[in-house]
């Protein structure tokens, strides 16, 4: 068997509540299955993990020790805590290398865009991974979409247009748009505020009120002058 990361875990006991425990001490539970194995409850370093994950991914293999037993697998499946982002549990699919599996790969945008650059589009991605069928030893880390060909609003990619392995076969098809640049959303154009529509309404009242005589003022006048007659 061709040489890949290794990974030493042992079986696990703890099972429900106990588990916590385990993170506790560092460790983390997981499972390991296939077609040809038992499933099997296992436990494991978590920091040997997060640097071995970092160079796999979830397309790369691992070879999966569990005393002299080793298991070439595929990371399947991680439960994170939404909060803390903690890995709680991992599963490894045993696989055969000379079986093809099914896998998602991840889609990496690559390039600029003109359309986006100098007419103000906006990447539209409708499609951030491919569900592909391929030997685990030629599943690639990811598959690159240019999006320079992207030059006027409107314009798409479709699965048709990017570089994919002959060694892998897509579920989708050909036709799929996997981006598309749509115009720019117009500007919004702001309106007074209620407080300072209501301030400047005040504002004009007072003015007003400062120029218009006092209520009384031209009766007073006008009865002076006629006691002076």
């Amino acid at each position: 068997m061709p040489k890949f990361p290794k990974l030493s875990v042992e079986a696990r006991t703890a099972k429900g509540r106990k588990v916590k425990q385990l993170r506790r001490q560092g460790l983390i539970p997981g499972n390991v299955f296939g077609k040809k194995i038992t499933s099997q409850s296992i436990q494991f370093d978590a920091k040997v993990f997060a640097k071995l994950y970092d160079e796999v991914g979830e397309t790369g293999i691992v070879t999966v020790a569990i005393g002299e037993k080793t298991y070439p697998c595929l990371v399947v499946g991680q439960a994170k805590d939404p909060v803390t982002s903690q890995i709680l549990h991992v599963d490894f699919h045993n696989v055969s290398l000379k079986e093809k599996v099914t896998a998602t790969i991840p889609l990496e945008i690559i390039g600029e865009s003109a359309a986006v650059k100098d007419l103000g589009g906006v990447l539209n991605q409708v499609l951030h991974e491919l569900e592909v069928e391929a030997l685990p030893t030629d599943l690639p880390e990811n598959i690159e979409v240019d999006i320079s060909s992207l030059a006027a609003i409107g314009d798409s990619i479709a699965i048709s247009d990017i570089k994919i392995p002959a060694e892998l076969t897509v579920a989708l098809e050909p036709e799929a748009v996997i981006i598309t640049v749509a115009e720019p959303a117009p500007e919004e154009v702001e309106e007074p505020a209620e407080e300072e529509a209501t301030a400047d309404a005040e504002a004009e009242a007072g003015e007003k009120s400062e120029t218009a005589p006092a209520e009384g003022e031209g009766g007073e006048e006008k009865s002076e002058e006629t006691k002076e007659e």
